[in-house]
């Protein structure tokens, strides 16, 4: 899972390629998170408010992906973005603790260090940081376990 590379840069590129041709809000949820209730622009605009990007962070551990926003129309988003996606073109990600967006995203957050809104400050090791997040009632992540004993 961890060392997944081909699996992972697909979410990369077609990431920072969505948020590279946009001038918006551009939010990410992986393909096993599930939507609750309807989602409204003034929640999505509320988690971004002062930051460049959101994330569901997890003390000791790497960020909890399947869930993130960026603002792209703030001037740090080419630089971040191209970044994100060098990590995969040079062969950087192989030097990362995991090859994954998750160890990627955090590199570049590392790196640029760019405003960032923490959605689950009280996350840690492998907590379920939905959970923990303001994201708690309007989605879930079906990882691992739960997505086989989920019906969707």
């Amino acid at each position: 899972y961890n060392f997944d590379l081909n699996k992972f840069c697909r979410k990369v590129f077609a990431y920072s390629d969505a948020c590279l041709k946009a001038n918006d809000l551009v939010f990410w949820l992986d393909a096993d998170a599930r939507l609750l209730e309807p989602i409204t622009e003034d929640f999505l605009a509320g988690l971004l408010r002062g930051s460049y990007c959101g994330v569901l962070a997890r003390k000791g551990f790497h960020i909890e992906s399947g869930i993130v926003g960026v603002d792209s129309s703030l001037p740090i988003n080419g630089r971040f973005m191209r970044r994100y996606r060098e990590l995969y073109t040079s062969g950087q990600v192989l030097q990362l603790k995991g090859w994954h967006d998750c160890w990627a995203f955090m590199c570049v957050l590392h790196e640029l260090k760019p405003p960032c809104a923490n959605w689950s400050p009280l996350a840690e090791s492998h907590a379920n940081a939905v959970a923990l997040s303001p994201w708690v009632h309007k989605a879930q992540h079906l990882k691992g376990i739960k997505k086989y004993n989920e019906s969707t």
